[in-house]
């Protein structure tokens, strides 16, 4: 069997993980529990996502060969993430993205398409957020001669 069914876990007042356990509760007449020793049970509490505006994100040019200035240098961007994870969100884990590889070599380039990424955090976190929207969604952006 992949699936079993188990005694009820109670998750009333639960804000994080705990290990319950549990019997396992036969699936049908011709399922027959061999070993009936209860099992423990991790159980993880993801509370429901909110909505969440990451103010003064930074604008950076991935694949520049020079140095660059973006305008806008910072956006904003709204997420839709477990609240336990949006304080980590707002210390500096996001950043917008703007690629130059395969641009052309002008000084000059308008309107490049923004990409949110999200840094140090593990793929579970990552997971659990996604991108509702950005204040802008291109930025331009000059070649400096320095």
């Amino acid at each position: 069997m992949t699936r079993l069914n188990t005694d009820v876990i109670h998750v009333d007042a639960r804000s994080e993980p705990f290990t319950a356990r549990v019997g396992v509760i036969p699936d049908g007449s011709d399922v027959r529990v061999v070993d009936a020793r209860p099992l423990d049970v991790m159980v993880y509490i993801d509370l429901a996502p909110v909505d969440a505006v990451i103010e003064r994100v930074p604008v950076v040019a991935a694949g520049a060969t020079s140095p660059v200035v973006t305008v806008p240098s910072t956006i904003s961007v709204t997420v839709r993430a477990p609240s336990a994870l949006v304080p980590k969100l707002r210390d500096g884990h996001v950043r917008a993205v703007a690629d130059l590889s395969g641009a052309p070599s002008s000084t000059f380039l308008a309107g490049l398409p923004l990409r949110v990424e999200l840094m140090g955090l593990t793929p579970e976190e990552r997971a659990k957020i996604s991108v509702v929207a950005m204040s802008r969604k291109k930025v331009d952006v000059r070649r400096s001669s320095r």
